[in-house]
């Protein structure tokens, strides 16, 4: 809703106030799907029905690339807490530009995901460990994206709501049928997830393609700087629906390559998370400008996840629009950037600082389990 009913505010001040909003409930949103390590999945290969809850396989969508968090090593809750809110907020900044990136249906780079029950080949340091990793992951993402994608065409053929409602709220029968589609893993469905308009969601080509691994062993919990921790992204070969086949070559300088055959269609490549990051961005950059933005449903009356038709007449009706002064299109081309050249509103006010307040909360938490201390007072 508007924040004053004036029809004084001039339409690029009301597009302005529409595009933030929409960039703090995305941040928010993200960070409820990849920042908190305790509302990730925690797969194994053999039970990815058991481990993927619904909003498990909704965050699989419009995500481009997964990272596995491979947890070979014991570690306690705040420290996994703490990894995954630095992962967040270092790729969100390097990937989000304010006004311009497209997040009307919940885009991200990434999805976190944990793994245990790891294969002895992947847990041991020996000289096969990164081929046997590639190849464990290769297999892993070609499980998680059949199931998402099975559970998502399964549950677009029945009607739940426009937006979903929470399990809280819904009939038992609904329930039911979200445990004869996706599984045991509707159990671990919280109680408000929301069953999303599934065609706003779509499991994108790359997320097939191409994937990052990321070791709990490596990661050094008083880093402050975690853009150098190691990691392997892993081809899997999987180019259907790719502008062009993936490779390493541009980056061939910042990694180091592994392949088993010239044959084998999986590749690896060991390297840091920023120079992963900078060539997943331009993975994502590379298929946008040769597809655009799947799905789009820019020009239809419920544009997307954040943004319906009814809050554009709201809109219309407290600023005094003319049929001319209606937004268009993506909400990445609402703001007149002439105009607006600091980032401003709720993204920069709300969204920004949530991340900020998460990321040192989990600082304050996992400090002391580290160092050995009692985290905990008694009450």
């Amino acid at each position: 809703m508007p924040r004053k009913a004036s029809p004084e505010v001039p339409p690029h001040e009301a597009h302005h106030r529409l595009r933030t909003q929409i960039e703090s409930s995305h941040r928010e949103r993200i960070l409820w799907q990849s920042g908190m390590w305790y509302r990730q999945p925690r797969l194994s290969l053999k039970t990815i029905r058991k481990d993927m809850g619904l909003s498990h396989i909704q965050s699989c969508c419009n995500k481009s690339a997964p990272i596995y968090v491979l947890e070979d090593i014991d570690l306690d809750f705040t420290i996994w807490d703490l990894l995954y809110a630095l992962l967040h907020n270092y790729i969100y900044r390097r990937w989000f530009q304010p006004y311009r990136t497209e997040i009307d249906n919940g885009q991200f780079l990434v999805q976190p995901m944990g793994v245990r029950s790891l294969p002895e080949g992947v847990m041991a340091d020996t000289p096969t460990r990164i081929s046997k990793t590639a190849h464990f992951v290769e297999s892993l993402g070609r499980a998680i994206c059949a199931h998402a994608e099975n559970a998502q065409r399964r549950i677009g053929q029945r009607t739940y709501g426009e937006y979903g409602e929470g399990f809280s709220d819904m009939a038992k029968s609904v329930l039911i049928g979200l445990l004869r589609i996706i599984g045991p893993g509707a159990l671990r469905s919280r109680h408000n997830d929301p069953v999303e308009p599934q065609r706003f969601l779509l499991v994108q080509p790359l997320f097939h393609a191409v994937a990052t691994v990321l070791r709990g062993s490596d990661f050094d919990v008083f880093t402050q700087d975690i853009s150098q921790i190691p990691v392997l992204l892993v081809l899997t070969g999987i180019n259907e629906g790719l502008s062009a086949p993936i490779t390493f070559d541009h980056i061939a300088d910042q990694v180091v390559i592994h392949r088993d055959q010239p044959t084998d269609s999986v590749q690896s490549a060991e390297t840091t998370l920023s120079t992963a990051v900078g060539f997943l961005i331009d993975l994502e950059k590379r298929e946008l400008a040769a597809f655009g933005s799947k799905p789009d449903f820019s020009n239809e009356p419920r544009r997307s996840l954040f943004v319906t038709d009814r809050m554009l007449k709201l809109y219309g009706r407290s600023y005094e629009w003319k049929a001319a002064d209606v937004p268009q299109g993506s909400s990445a081309n609402w703001v007149d950037t002439d105009i607006y050249q600091e980032w401003a509103g709720e993204g920069a006010e709300y969204g920004e600082y949530t991340a900020q307040e998460w990321e040192r909360s989990a600082r304050r938490l996992a400090y002391p389990t580290a160092r050995g201390e009692d985290v905990w007072e008694p009450l």
